[in-house]
């Protein structure tokens, strides 16, 4: 996939079908358009991409287990400790947009680190059109048998 001009379709796990970027392809060619069901997202989607054990590139064996969350996960649903604590820290590094605010506390909550929230210093708030917000969906391993992830808002 080249960048650019380039006559050939961007294909993968983050390229869009028809340079539309309000949609997703799954490996096998299936086009998901926004919005994206959650289990069509972690299931269709994830699971076409899903490199399998054996055909990894990487040597380094992981306990880490692949899966798809069970359901979303957003700040608040995090411990009311965990809560303020990344809450708290997000605050300080001046994060004020609510989404970028949301992000941050989830980032840092379930990463454990404070740096995480050095990310958002910088980062320019979402583009939003009529109530909606374009947020990237990402999944973050908390236990290697559990993962969270990021809300996703529907956006163009």
């Amino acid at each position: 996939m080249g960048l650019g001009h380039g006559a050939r379709q961007p294909r993968g796990l983050l390229g869009n079908p028809n340079r539309n970027v309000n949609q997703l392809v799954t490996s096998n060619g299936v086009v998901l358009t926004e919005p994206v069901a959650f289990t069509d997202l972690y299931h269709a989607y994830a699971d076409s991409w899903r490199v399998q054990p054996n055909q990894s590139l990487f040597t380094e064996a992981t306990t880490i287990k692949a899966g798809s969350p069970s359901s979303l996960f957003f700040a608040t649903n995090l411990k009311p400790q965990e809560f303020a604590h990344a809450r708290a820290i997000c605050t300080a590094n001046h994060i004020t947009n609510k989404t970028l605010l949301d992000s941050c506390t989830l980032d840092t909550a379930v990463l454990n680190d404070e740096a995480a929230a050095k990310v958002f210093i910088t980062t320019r708030p979402p583009f939003t059109s009529s109530s909606r917000s374009c947020v990237l969906a990402v999944s973050l391993p908390l236990e290697p048998d559990q993962q969270f992830q990021r809300p996703r808002s529907r956006g163009r």
